[in-house]
């Protein structure tokens, strides 16, 4: 977990880096003491200014996975921070810091998670990070539950669960699921490195999951639906492996 202390005090960065540090485990902390240097960190770090952030913002990343923001600093206050970032589509958690609790309502517009007063008190400091640890978990399960592909136009959205079959014929990638078929240009290697789990490739036009196998010999796999997939003579054993793996699991 990587997560920015933005905080022009440098004792209470200090303090609060401290203190999660020792009660949180696998955690990387950057210290910055104005938002003009956390700005400047994120743009050189994405390739540019505001202009070329902008023009990618429509991947929608978390550049850092928790930023813990002041709210006043000299140079950039934490909301134009916040603002610049929500901006250039950066979506990591945001918990500000602050000393007016008539500044709360501001924190909603940059979609923050949590707004803690100053002093901060160990016990708040806590339950906002395990929020946003929990907040964390909860949308990399959704990353992890399915995938997004340009159907028809139009953005569409497949549970991996559901898939049961991928094959590729001139350049069209075609989806079996047990709800039907989703067609769209691209490369089956692209889609493999998004499926995790229990998929295989036993040959390059396909791509299985083993929830689905029904049957199989040397030269093709057979699958709910009456679906098939041919497997190359290489993949045989590896493809045998894979299955008992799978089934003994």
């Amino acid at each position: 977990m990587h997560l920015v202390i933005c905080e022009d005090e440098k004792a209470v960065a200090q303090d609060i880096s401290d203190k999660l540090s020792n009660k949180y485990q696998d955690i990387i902390i950057d210290e910055y003491y104005s938002g003009d240097d956390l700005i400047s960190v994120f743009e050189a770090k994405s390739g540019g200014g505001s202009n070329s952030i902008s023009a990618s913002s429509h991947k929608k990343k978390a550049f850092w996975d928790i930023i813990i923001l002041d709210v006043v600093m000299p140079g950039m206050d934490g909301f134009e921070v916040a603002k610049y970032l929500r901006d250039a589509g950066d979506k990591s958690i945001i918990i500000f810091l602050t000393g007016n609790e008539q500044q709360v309502f501001e924190a909603f517009k940059v979609e923050a998670l949590r707004y803690l007063i100053k002093p901060v008190e160990d016990e708040k400091l806590f339950e906002a990070m395990d929020a946003a640890l929990e907040k964390l978990q909860a949308d990399t399960r959704e990353k992890d539950d399915h995938i997004l592909i340009r159907h028809n136009g139009a953005l569409t959205k497949i549970d991996k669960a559901d898939i049961i079959l991928a094959e590729i014929y001139n350049r069209i990638v075609t989806i079996h699921t047990i709800h039907g078929d989703y067609d769209y240009y691209g490369r089956m290697s692209d889609l493999y490195e998004k499926l995790n789990g229990f998929f295989f490739c036993p040959h390059r036009s396909y791509i299985i999951n083993m929830k689905y196998v029904e049957g199989y010999d040397s030269r093709e796999i057979r699958l709910k639906g009456g679906l098939t997939a041919n497997i190359s003579k290489k993949k045989y054993s590896e493809f045998v492996r894979a299955y008992m793996k799978y089934i003994g699991r």
